[in-house]
């Protein structure tokens, strides 16, 4: 988890164990609630993180840019409609390809 948060340029996670439970305290940027307004910072750190590990799932993005899976399914499927990101190979065992429109 660390590393992917820092892979992303995030915050590291704090843990913290008390009463025999662990609790993770993930800071997000800004520490406000989400306008719709950030989807284009997603979608470059999601071409990032493609760029650094074409292999990368999309629940590691997930946890990584601290937001969901279905967040992440949606930047995906803007980005493949917009040429920019394709899957090649299977859904389990593939990678992610950054094509012409995502070298941008």
């Amino acid at each position: 988890m660390i590393r992917h948060c820092t892979e992303a340029g995030l915050p590291e996670p704090e843990f913290a164990v008390s009463d025999g439970s662990q609790t993770i305290i993930r800071r997000v940027r800004g520490g406000e609630e989400s306008s719709g307004k950030s989807s284009g910072k997603s979608s470059g750190l999601i071409l990032d993180m493609i760029r650094r590990q074409p292999e990368i799932t999309i629940p590691e993005m997930a946890e990584a840019l601290g937001k969901s899976t279905r967040a992440i399914e949606m930047q995906l499927a803007k980005l493949r409609k917009s040429g920019k990101v394709q899957r090649v190979g299977p859904a389990k065992g593939g990678r992610w390809e950054i094509t012409e429109g995502g070298d941008k």
